[in-house]
């Protein structure tokens, strides 16, 4: 058990309008500790760290004013997603769920993470020169700049992958293992808040260094409200054929899908996915060990925000049927795309968006919270 003082921002998109909110957490030596020295994280190699986020739940939580998760919330989905990128061999983030309460009243469940910024990067990565690029509904330079990024999507749009030597040069920039994973486990989950939302790009700012592919906040998934349906054929969502997205957020999986190598080994991974980190029975195993984690704290959530234990247990018991129903679903969608491919005559005009400028929050003196974990809670 500890406690220290930090600051604390809201934090999140379409959730700051819930009451139910989600935090950032700073730590700094104005209000105390400059950084958390302790090892919070199962998951992560780290003792230390400068920034957490406080996650409510956002679109998995039952606190939503729209009232459209009530047959669906669980509050594990986006825990579930990170686990499995990370059994895959993606970078995730670390996490736990926590009890928190807020000016001494109980608020909920609450996942606490680490927060992908540069010092998530520095500390993971041992960089200290890189971009990092945030795709929130355009492409914003959290760190460094656009401008290797930008000559990368102006090679794709004037140089067609299906020449080898094109394709050469491609392979040259992005990191094509981490790239195929992360979108083979985003288009098996099903998260159409993606890709024009919700992912970081890394790449050291060093000769010879590729682009890497962060996810973040996958809780637009496995039969969330926005898509109910197991078939739903995400190979249609990132061809632009169902237009959820703009272009430009697919741009690179677009252009890459011409090349027949690209292809076999996207359809190779996938196929080596399905039978282990995504395989239904492995799954299932994942939901019902982050249910257990929440489990005794379920109605310390819905005392606060409504709904019931049992609801709960049907919502959970719902998303393992869905997880089984969504494996054959994306089998037989992977061996049509092997056999059919993909019509890319669907991609429209691209634009390159800059760096977007958004002010930053300040934090009043009377921002201080005070960050308590109990463990085993």
């Amino acid at each position: 058990e500890f406690g220290l003082n930090c600051g604390i921002r809201m934090h999140g998109g379409i959730s700051r309008t819930f009451d139910k909110n989600s935090f950032r957490l700073y730590f700094s030596g104005k209000y105390g500790e400059s950084r958390l020295d302790i090892p919070i994280f199962p998951q992560s190699p780290l003792q230390s760290y400068k920034r957490l986020v406080l996650s409510g739940g956002s679109n998995d939580t039952i606190a939503d004013p729209r009232e459209i998760h009530s047959a669906v919330w669980t509050l594990v989905r986006d825990a579930l997603m990170n686990e499995l990128f990370r059994q895959a061999g993606v970078q995730a983030i670390g996490q736990r769920p926590v009890r928190l309460y807020l000016n001494g009243q109980p608020w909920g469940i609450y996942w606490v993470k680490e927060r992908i910024d540069k010092y998530f990067i520095e500390d993971h990565y041992g960089y200290d020169d890189f971009d990092l690029l945030k795709h929130e509904h355009g492409v914003e330079a959290k760190e460094g700049d656009l401008e290797e990024w930008e000559s990368l999507t102006e090679f794709l749009m004037t140089h067609p992958l299906d020449l080898e030597e094109n394709y050469r040069t491609v392979t040259q920039r992005i990191d094509l293992n981490n790239f195929i994973t992360n979108h083979a486990i985003e288009m098996w989950g099903e998260n159409v808040d993606w890709p024009h939302n919700n992912h970081y790009q890394l790449r050291p700012r060093m000769p010879g260094s590729k682009w890497q592919w962060i996810p973040w906040d996958s809780d637009v998934v496995l039969g969330s409200p926005y898509v109910v349906f197991a078939d739903y054929n995400m190979y249609d969502h990132v061809s632009g054929s169902h237009r959820l997205h703009a272009d430009w957020s697919t741009l690179h999986f677009q252009s890459l899908m011409v090349n027949s190598d690209f292809r076999e080994r996207f359809v190779r991974t996938v196929e080596g996915l399905v039978s282990t980190v995504l395989s239904p029975d492995h799954v299932i195993e994942e939901i019902d060990r982050l249910a257990a984690e929440i489990r005794p704290d379920i109605s310390f959530e819905t005392d606060r925000w409504g709904s019931s234990a049992e609801d709960w247990e049907k919502n959970v018991e719902q998303l393992r049927r869905f997880v089984r129903l969504r494996d054959t679903a994306f089998r037989e969608h992977t061996a049509e795309f092997e056999s059919e491919g993909m019509d890319l005559s669907k991609l429209g005009p691209v634009g390159i968006l800059r760096t977007i400028s958004k002010s930053a929050q300040s934090l009043a003196p009377e921002d201080l919270f005070n960050f308590a974990v109990r463990q085993g809670q």
